[in-house]
C-alpha cells in the first residue's frame, strides 16, 4: 500500500504544541497499526489534524484508500467526543521510535502516557531507553522525596513521572515495553504488533551527544522510509565563507550521515526508498558554531551531495525530502520556514523535491509521488510545499514546468 505520514508536530522548539512527531503507516495497515517517529507532542497534533481530516471522516462511505483508516476510528468511538484523537493515540499507534531523549522529542509521549493503553512499545538506542527509564518514567512522589531528605544528607533522587515502562523504579505500570536497537547491526528488527521492521543508525547531535536515524521496511509494498532524528553535519561539509575561521570539529566531525547514505543508496537506485524526513533547523544566517548539532540549508545540501555521489550513474529517481524540526523565530515578521525553503531551492543542483509539512495535513507517498491531504491553498503551496515529486522528475505545484535531474 501507499505510505501515510500524519505530521503531529513539525517544528523544532519554542512552540510547545508543535514538536517533532510523525505518525507513519500504509493504506493497507492504517486501520490497525501505526508507528510514531518521535513524540514531542501527540494529542495537540491530533487536535489540529481532526478538523483537517473531518471532511473525510464524515464522508466515510466512499473513501479513497488513504482514508479508509478513518472508518475504524469513527465506528469505535462514534458516541465519544474526540473519537479520532482518542482512537489514534490510544489504539492505532502501536510503537514509538524515539531518536533521542530530548524533551522536544518525548514530551507528548510522557504527558499522554497516563491515558495510553497497553501493550505499547518504545524502540530506541540503549542510550535513549536508559535515559527515559532513569530520568522520565522514574516515579514522582512527595512522600518518597521527603523521606529521602529526612534520612539522608544527599539530594533527593530525580523524580519526574510515574513509571509506565516495563523496567526501572517499581512499581512497573508496564504500558510500554522497551526494545533496545543495536546501532551497529545491519539487521532489521520487527516492530511488535505492526507489519513493519526497522534498522537504526547512530547520528551525531552536538558531539558527543547521540541521536538516531530509523530505516523502516514495509514488506507488503517492498519499500522503505527513512527518518532522521536531530543531527549535525558530518566532516565532509563544505565550510561556508562566514565560518572559515572555525574548526570543523565545531560542526560534528563524524561520518554518521554518510554511513546512512551508504546503506540507502542501493535502495534509491532500486526505487524502493519512497521518502526521507530530515531536519533543517536553522537558516543559513546562523553560523556553524551556533547550530548545536543541527542542520541548515547549506549543510543539508552538502550532505545530499554526498548521497548523490553514492548513487549509480544515470539514476533518475530521487525520493522526496520532507523537512522537519524548523525552529520558529521570536522576531515578528520572520518566518524561518519561508527562508529555508528559498535557501534550499536556490542551491538545489540535484533537483531534490523538498516538502515542508503542515501540522495535521496527511501526506500520501507512493513509488511515483507525494501528495498533501487536504491539498494546500496556492499560498500554502508556495510557502510550505515548494516541490511535488514524481518518480523521474519534479513539478512545481500549480506549474507545468518539468524539472529533471
Amino acid at each position: 500500500g501507499d505510505f501515510l505520514i500524519l505530521p503531529l508536530g513539525t517544528a523544532g522548539g519554542n512552540q510547545e504544541s508543535n514538536l517533532s512527531s510523525f505518525s507513519f503507516s500504509t493504506t493497507t495497515a492504517a486501520s490497525t497499526a501505526w508507528i510514531n517517529f518521535d513524540a514531542g507532542n501527540l494529542f495537540s497534533g491530533l487536535t489540529v489534524a481532526e478538523p483537517l481530516l473531518s471532511p473525510y471522516i464524515n464522508a466515510s462511505l466512499n473513501l479513497k484508500p488513504e482514508f479508509n483508516f478513518l472508518k475504524v476510528s469513527t465506528s469505535c468511538f462514534a458516541n465519544k467526543e474526540g473519537s479520532f484523537l482518542t482512537f489514534h493515540s490510544q489504539h492505532a499507534i502501536k510503537a514509538y521510535l524515539l531518536s533521542h531523549p530530548h524533551l522536544d522529542h518525548i514530551e507528548g509521549l510522557a504527558i499522554n502516557s497516563v491515558d495510553d493503553l497497553a501493550p505499547k512499545y518504545i524502540l530506541g538506542s540503549n542510550f535513549t531507553v536508559t535515559t527515559i527509564i532513569n530520568n522520565i518514567f522514574n516515579w514522582a512522589g512527595i512522600v518518597h522525596s521527603l523521606s529521602y531528605v529526612q534520612f539522608s544528607p544527599s539530594p533527593p533522587p530525580a523524580t519526574a513521572w510515574p513509571n509506565f515502562g516495563s523496567e526501572g523504579t517499581t512499581p512497573l505500570l508496564s504500558t510500554y515495553q522497551y526494545t533496545r536497537l543495536d546501532l551497529t547491526s545491519s539487521a532489521f528488527v520487527s516492530i511488535p504488533n505492526t507489519p513493519f521492521a526497522v534498522r537504526a543508525f547512530e547520528l551525531s547531535h552536538s558531539n558527543p551527544y547521540k541521536s538516531t536515524a530509523f530505516l523502516v521496511y514495509d514488506a507488503a509494498s517492498h519499500a522503505y522510509f527513512l527518518y532522521f532524528g536531530d543531527t549535525g553535519a558530518g566532516k565532509q561539509v563544505k565550510i561556508d565563507d562566514m565560518d572559515l575561521n572555525i574548526d570543523v570539529d565545531q560542526v560534528e566531525n563524524s561520518t554518521d550521515i554518510a554511513t546512512v547514505w551508504q546503506a540507502v543508496a542501493p535502495l534509491i537506485d532500486q526505487g524502493s526508498l519512497w521518502g526521507i524526513i530530515i531536519e533543517c533547523s536553522y537558516t543559513n544566517s546562523v553560523p556553524n558554531s551556533l547550530l548545536f548539532g543541527h542542520l541548515k540549508p547549506s549543510l543539508l545540501l552538502n550532505e545530499l551531495d554526498v548521497l548523490v555521489s553514492k548513487l549509480s550513474a544515470g539514476n533518475l529517481y530521487l525520493p522526496p525530502v520532507i523537512i522537519s524540526h524548523i525552529k520558529p523565530s521570536a522576531v515578528l515578521g520572520i518566518n524561518p520556514a519561508t527562508i529555508i525553503s528559498q535557501e534550499v531551492a536556490m542551491n538545489n543542483t540535484h533537483n531534490f523535491n523538498f516538502v515542508f509539512p503542515q501540522q495535521g495535513a496527511l501526506l500520501t507517498i507512493t513509488s511515483s509521488g507525494i501528495k498533501v491531504n487536504p491539498a494546500p491553498t496556492t499560498s500554502q503551496a508556495r510557502e510550505f510545499y515548494p516541490l511535488l515529486c514524481t518518480r523521474t522528475n519534479g513539478r512545481l505545484i500549480g506549474d507545468s514546468a518539468k524539472i529533471k535531474r
